[in-house]
């Protein structure tokens, strides 16, 4: 996977190409080196990455009819300017808003027209959430631990993935050092033998010129014929080390590239890396906060719920005072009826001594007309006597018990009004407290409605925390396929070098070697006596 850097609005989008498939991704704020501080129109940022788009596509020899996906974030605004800028018949804008969470706004989809990327499965969201429908439910606590620890892994990974990639990186910085190391002492190792070579080519020509300078003029001419084979023979030789030379340094070129490529890949790979990690702390966090409470939701249900005990206890002491005043409420009006019947039969005796004494007046004055009183007088005026002394009794009984009917009316009066406050107080209290029931009933429909979006939101985060497994999963696969073939490529320039150096050395060798050049003296002698 190769990856390019482009621009675009306000945001620094960075596009990948893996075989035929191409996504442009908007990183974090905090990636500093993918943010675009440079303020440029929407124009000139579409053509740049329309450019960009064309370079990439050209670079890796996708042709202008394969259909690719690439995902562009752009602010909404800028969608007309986007539509009327890329030109020809490689990009189709097509507007699809999709609200993103944290800093990315809003989502615009570029599709490039390639019949490749139909059999490519696209991942379905809803895939996640029956995983997690399939799932036993457990107790709220097991699953925030089992989070926690699985957040805790993750972190681990992450950290063994870190400490692994920057060794990687080290590891290929050494090894690119030591071949450009190689490739240096390569070249100075073949400039040296060049030299050597050119002094000896140069030695043996002087000797021969100074041999056949004692002979005849046919002598000097074919002097001159070797002279001019051996300065032929040694411009091709050059070539031919120029050629190797050139060619060690398109392959120090292709290294260079090489590593660059791995460095970009590895600069990347660390910023996915910080996001998930960043992603990861804010899980973490979110994990912490709605286990914090769910606990402060826990105890307030535990507090209410003790507080409604307490109200039912004091509802049924109410009930309690309501029954013993109303048993002494019926207690004293069977007294007030007994002390009723009794004053009825006090007063329907008054009644009938009252006749009696009238009639005894009646018979007193009567008796009183003649003149000489009789026994049966006195008897009777004793008798008077002691009717009048029975009517007094009764009277001051009948005080008495007019009183104590006074006072039992005003008791009767105070239980009567003390029963309808107290009556009055336990409709109230009633009242208050079927309200709270309520009020009680309410919260704890709010607290388990709170649960529930608290085990959605657990459930939600389970699934990201899935979601993020299987982006680190799928990065490990990428760092371990370029890992291997960064070493693959490592090997095969080490080797091409390794082999290029020995064959140049052994040619040099073989072609300066002392036989070799007296089997070229004796066949331009041969050659010369020919003529």
């Amino acid at each position: 996977m190769i990856k390019a850097n482009f621009m675009a609005c306000r945001y620094a989008v960075v596009g990948a190409v893996d075989g035929t498939h191409i996504k442009i991704i908007a990183p974090s704020k905090d990636d500093d080196v993918f943010v675009n501080r440079n303020k440029r129109s929407t124009h000139d940022s579409c053509i740049l990455m329309e450019n960009g788009l064309r370079q990439l596509f050209e670079r890796h020899h996708v042709p202008l009819g394969v259909n690719c996906w690439v995902t562009v974030a752009i602010p909404a605004r800028h969608l007309d300017t986007l539509s009327q800028s890329t030109t020809g018949s490689t990009v189709k804008s097509t507007q699809k808003y999709t609200k993103c969470c944290g800093e990315r706004n809003w989502a615009d989809e570029m599709s490039i027209s390639c019949p490749a990327q139909r059999n490519t499965p696209e991942p379905r969201e809803g895939k996640y959430s029956d995983h997690c429908m399939r799932h036993s439910p457990q107790p709220m606590e097991l699953m925030m631990g089992d989070s926690r620890q699985s957040v805790m892994g993750l972190q681990t990974q992450l950290e063994d993935y870190r400490d692994r990639s920057k060794k990687d990186l080290l590891e290929a910085q050494r090894c690119s050092k030591d071949r450009l190391a190689e490739l240096h002492r390569a070249q100075t190792n073949l400039k040296a033998q060049q030299d050597e070579d050119d002094a000896v080519v140069y030695g043996d020509d002087e000797e021969e010129d100074g041999d056949d300078g004692h002979g005849d003029g046919d002598d000097e001419n074919d002097g001159d014929d070797d002279e001019d084979d051996a300065v032929v023979y040694g411009d091709e030789e050059e070539e031919e080390e120029e050629e190797d030379v050139s060619r060690l340094k398109k392959e120090l070129l292709a290294c260079s590239e090489e590593r660059d490529g791995a460095q970009l890949e590895r600069d990347l790979l660390s910023g996915r890396l910080k996001h998930l990690e960043e992603e990861l702390e804010a899980e973490k966090n979110t994990y912490t906060d709605r286990s914090r409470e769910v606990r402060s939701l826990e105890d307030q249900l535990k507090t209410l719920e003790i507080e409604l005990d307490e109200e039912k206890s004091s509802v049924e002491l109410l009930n309690d005072r309501i029954t013993r005043s109303r048993e002494q409420v019926d207690q004293l009006r069977s007294e007030l009826m007994q002390e009723r019947s009794a004053r009825h039969d006090l007063e329907m005796d008054k009644s009938s001594m009252e006749r009696q004494l009238k009639e005894l007046k009646s018979r007193v004055a009567d008796m009183e007309t003649p003149s000489r009183p009789s026994a049966g007088i006195a008897l009777l005026e004793k008798k008077v006597q002691e009717l009048e002394e029975t009517l007094h009794s009764e009277e001051r009984e009948k005080t008495t018990i007019m009183a104590s009917q006074r006072r039992m009316e005003r008791k009767l009066k105070d239980l009567n009004a003390t029963l309808d406050q107290e009556r009055n107080q336990s409709a109230e209290q009633k009242d208050q407290l079927s309200l709270r029931v309520k009020a009680l009933k309410r919260q704890v429909d709010e607290s388990e409605c709170e649960v529930e979006r608290l085990e959605g939101v657990r459930r939600k985060g389970l699934r990201e925390l899935e979601e993020q497994q299987e982006q680190r999963e799928v990065l490990q696969a990428k760092v371990t396929a370029l890992e291997a073939e960064l070493k693959r490529k490592v090997q095969h320039t080490r080797s091409l070098v390794l082999s290029s150096v020995n064959l140049s050395s052994e040619d040099e060798d073989g072609f300066y070697d002392n036989s070799s050049l007296g089997g070229i003296h004796a066949e331009s002698n041969l050659q010369n006596s020919n003529c």
